[in-house]
């Protein structure tokens, strides 16, 4: 029984083969007359030539299913091909457009780039809507089209902006700080106008507006910066020359006007944190200011001094250390005189750098070279241990 019924399927097949070469025939002449419509560039004849072919093989496929010419990929492979030829002239269409418009930008023809832009996007844009999953449907050619659209338009704005931030940048060479903070704020307007209105655009940009905005507030705050900075100046230079008693009344009134200039202009780096941290310190510590530079200065040993530094007669004492540091780690607590020690490395950069800012000048713990240089005729050292 199995051998008879693939010796009748086999013997169908040859009978449908045989009463459909005629269609299948016809089929490939219309195949071939599109194909060779297409060549011609005549694509609406190529795509009616198409449809007769698809009607002589879908009558194949209906009446003859068991022939060898029998194909539903065949029908579908020729819809394709009608798909592709319909959205040909689309595709043609938006890459002259496209050409043309390269072609006036070189020119510097912008009405003309402009137009033909919108031309290739328009076109663009009926195969996506009409054809979205032929190959010609490239999301990624329309942004690009958009993109370069876009900074066409936006153009004329963006050499507006660039006009007010040459202005800028002149007015600060000139110090006119508060013109400089109007160029910047006319900059940051069109520039959010322009990133409105053409996001497509390579002039779009939330970064410039951002970057402008600290610019503008360096501006208008560069005045009062600089006020403040020079009495900043006034009461390192007292530190550094021992003029505590001048300098204790400006130390307070210098730090409430910091933070309250740090709080409204965050972005000027004339008055920074390590600055306020610093005028802290020196207000809690003010009262002391005289005597602990006093104490420091008695104790630097004269044999070993030279234009560059001072080194200690002795290792820092826990008087010394307790009142720079407001702690003392040490054990051996019987005398203030003592030792300071019990401390890791950290703390004793720490205590330098507060020491710096109480004397004006850089205190650091020595170098090997220096360690050296003092020899065995002096064990003093700045790492208090």
């Amino acid at each position: 029984m199995l051998f008879r019924s693939v010796r009748l399927r086999d013997m169908r097949k040859i009978v449908e083969t045989f009463r459909s070469n005629e269609l299948h025939n016809k089929m490939l002449s219309f195949e071939q007359k599109a194909k060779e419509m297409e060549k011609a560039l005549n694509y609406e004849a190529a795509a009616d030539a198409y449809r007769e072919a698809i009607l002589a093989q879908s009558e194949i496929n209906a009446r003859y299913p068991n022939s060898q010419y029998s194909s539903e990929y065949k029908t579908g492979e020729m819809s394709r091909n009608i798909k592709l030829l319909e959205a040909r002239p689309l595709y043609e269409q938006t890459m002259r457009a496209e050409e043309s418009a390269k072609a006036a930008v070189l020119a510097k023809d912008w009405q003309r780039a402009k137009k033909e832009y919108s031309i290739a996007i328009n076109a663009q844009h009926k195969i996506h809507q009409n054809f979205p999953d032929l190959r010609y449907a490239n999301h990624a050619r329309l942004r690009t089209l958009e993109r370069e659209y876009d900074s066409l338009l936006s153009a004329d704005l963006h050499d507006k902006i660039s006009a007010m931030l040459e202005k800028a940048r002149t007015a600060a060479k000139n110090g006119k700080n508060m013109e400089v903070a109007d160029c910047y704020h006319d900059a940051i307007q069109a520039q959010k106008q322009l990133n409105k209105d053409f996001v497509n655009s390579k002039f779009y940009s939330e970064e410039n507006i951002k970057n402008w905005e600290i610019e503008k507030e360096r501006a208008l705050s560069a005045d009062e910066g600089a006020l403040l900075s020079d009495k900043y100046n006034k009461i390192m230079s007292g530190l550094k020359n021992g003029n505590i008693a001048d300098i204790i009344p400006l130390i307070e009134p210098l730090l409430y006007a910091s933070e309250k200039f740090k709080a409204a202009y965050p972005n000027n780096t004339v008055i920074d944190e390590r600055i306020i941290l610093k005028l802290r310190y020196l207000n809690y510590i003010k009262n002391g200011l005289s005597e602990i530079q006093k104490t420091v200065n008695e104790n630097l040993h004269p044999k070993l001094y030279n234009e560059k530094w001072n080194l200690m007669k002795c290792e820092v004492w826990q008087d010394l250390y307790s009142f720079v540091m407001q702690d003392n780690p040490s054990r051996n607590k019987t005398s203030g005189k003592n030792p300071a020690e019990f401390m890791v490395y950290e703390d004793a950069e720490r205590f330098c750098t507060r020491l710096s800012w109480i004397m004006g000048r850089e205190v650091s713990l020595p170098t090997r070279s220096e360690e050296r240089r003092v020899g065995k005729e002096c064990r003093s050292r700045w790492l208090p241990y």
